[in-house]
């Protein structure tokens, strides 16, 4: 290994860490990243100690607990995890594992052969991704098994079942990371550079929902587990996850029925996704590295805004600076790639929750209370991610022409914030409700879009009512100070207005007068709030919150 090859693997180790500038000014850092990527898989682990401790299963009267078909389930859990989180992160962090401009300035004029670049960041790239399956795994591998086997005073049979816990979940999330890295780089391979460029987004939005079912779904697989314990052929043998809970059950002695088969066919997964990985790798590193130098940096890697949207969507707007403000939002939103990264992980997590949702409500009528729920969830989480986006700053300093043309006394932001979020809410909307109308009738379906706008009117002000930055020029970050409180109301609001509402819906749609009535609260809330807000409306320039105010008396 020589020097300068060592020096290279340095350099692409630390560049896969490399927070972007406008995420590092929003308070984001790859420490408080890994961190929040260990936390799931901790607390997983030590919400079963009632599970399997004895003295709960003796206040139970549990006689019959079997330790090895009760473990199956969560075992299965944890496979999932890794492969998800695993997953999540090659889906966001694609980018990152393929050569910048940067990358092809600084390094393109060195005495450098192709092959010493490619396995340099191919070497990086295995220790980024040991790096981030350990954080995630590390925990529960020493959680679990101790938890699991609390009652057994055998170490050898505990350090079997940590070492056995470890290969399959570091298996699977490998295996995991190889895929989806053999995804991408089949794509870039494959397709043509623009059409990649321009494509490369929704893959994005459709793997994270995948990720999130493939996680959220694990809960529901008790019946194809128990199949796999008695022998049977079901379709879940198809799954991934089954195949390492497979191996998982093979390392441990234990395997029966079908995970002699499953495991066999993680065997053969494994090297099989890593020849197709290494292949995909390095032909689309070689071609995107080619084409650096042939593409102009800054440009639109989607289908570009209509103008005549624009036009149309901006009429509410009643100054130039808000039209201003306005196009330089949308644009942002829909062609940094950073944000819509942001933007595709709260979506996609909200509408997989939600296609998870929508079998699992009563059949209620005349609309059934799971499709309701879905349709609310599906709303949630886009405004939500959208109020994430517009707190985090862009790449480069974009504050300095609104500071040049805009009144700070006279802007209020939030007017523009509202408008870019009702025009991304309205066909998440009219969507689901148009299906309604076709299959439940029209009727309900405009009482369900009624409501569903009324109730987002709240939610957006309640979003709003502390933005006082031009969307992207500077941190404004929702619940900086504490992610973890940040992330737990999140998932309140989602069940509030998810669950709850759609019960609201469903029992407004029984008598019009109601939809009246509930109509003239939101108005007379919406009033206000408005009128609580008043006075607190000047635009400000960077995120001071938190911070001493100066009483600058000599100004």
């Amino acid at each position: 290994m020589t020097r300068p090859f060592r020096a290279l693997v340095r350099h692409f180790f630390a560049q896969f860490f490399r927070v972007d500038a406008g995420t590092a000014e929003a308070g984001f850092s790859m420490a408080a990243v890994l961190g929040l990527l260990a936390a799931p898989g901790a607390i997983m682990a030590l919400l079963l100690f009632l599970k399997y401790s004895p003295l709960m299963r003796w206040f139970l009267k549990d006689v019959t607990f079997d330790m090895e078909i009760a473990s199956l389930p969560d075992k299965y859990t944890f496979v999932a995890l890794s492969m998800a989180v695993t997953g999540l992160v090659v889906v966001l962090r694609w980018e990152a594992m393929f050569p910048d401009r940067r990358d092809f300035a600084n390094l393109a004029a060195l005495p450098l052969d192709s092959r010493t670049l490619l396995a340099a960041r191919t070497a990086a790239l295995g220790g980024f991704v040991a790096v981030f399956l350990a954080c995630v795994n590390l925990c529960p591998t020493l959680l679990f098994p101790m938890i699991a086997l609390e009652n057994s005073p055998d170490t050898g049979v505990l350090l079997r079942f940590i070492a056995a816990h470890a290969l399959a979940v570091f298996a699977a999330g490998y295996w995991a990371f190889a895929a989806f890295l053999t995804l991408t780089g089949g794509c870039m391979a494959l397709l043509p550079f623009k059409l990649f460029g321009r494509i490369k987004r929704y893959v994005q939005f459709l793997c994270i929902i995948a990720l999130a079912l493939l996680f959220l779904s694990a809960s529901a697989m008790g019946p194809a587990i128990e199949s796999f314990r008695a022998g049977e052929s079901v379709w879940a043998d198809w799954l991934p996850v089954a195949w390492f809970l497979g191996l998982y059950q093979m390392l441990l002695g234990k395997a029966t029925g079908s995970f002699v088969m499953l495991g066999e066919r993680a065997l053969i997964a494994l090297p099989v996704v890593t020849i197709l990985a290494a292949l995909s790798y390095g032909l689309s590193y070689r071609r995107y590295y080619l084409r650096i130098a042939e593409t102009a940096e800054g440009t639109a890697s989607v289908l570009p805004v209509p103008v005549w949207f624009l036009r149309f969507t901006e009429r509410t707007l009643n100054s130039g600076s808000y039209r201003a403000i306005y196009r330089f939002a949308f644009r942002t939103l829909v062609r940094s790639d950073q944000h819509t990264a942001a933007f595709t992980s709260i979506a996609g997590l909200g509408l997989a929750l939600a296609v998870q949702t929508a079998n699992t409500g009563a059949h209620t009528t005349p609309i059934p209370l799971g499709y309701l729920t879905a349709s609310l969830m599906a709303v949630y989480s886009v405004l939500t991610g959208l109020r994430l986006c517009f707190g985090v700053p862009s790449e480069t300093r974009a504050s300095w022409i609104f500071r040049l043309g805009v009144d700070e006394t006279n802007t209020q932001p939030r007017k523009v914030v509202r408008l870019v979020m009702i025009v991304f809410v309205i066909p998440v909307t009219l969507l689901p409700s148009m299906l309604f109308g076709f299959i439940y009738g029209w009727i309900p379906a405009l009482e369900h879009i009624v409501v569903v706008l009324s109730a987002s009117a709240i939610v957006i002000e309640l979003l709003t009512s502390e933005f006082s930055v031009i969307p992207f020029t500077c941190s404004w970050l929702p619940g900086r100070e504490n992610l973890v409180l940040a992330i737990a109301v999140w998932t309140a609001g989602l069940s509030v207005f998810g669950h709850l509402l759609a019960l609201v819906d469903l029992y407004l749609m029984q008598d019009f007068a109601r939809l009246l009535v509930w109509l003239t609260v939101i108005a007379a809330v919406l009033f206000g709030m408005r009128n609580a807000r008043a006075g607190r409306d000047d635009l400000v320039w960077s995120d001071t919150r938190g911070e001493l105010d100066l009483l600058r008396i000599s100004e």
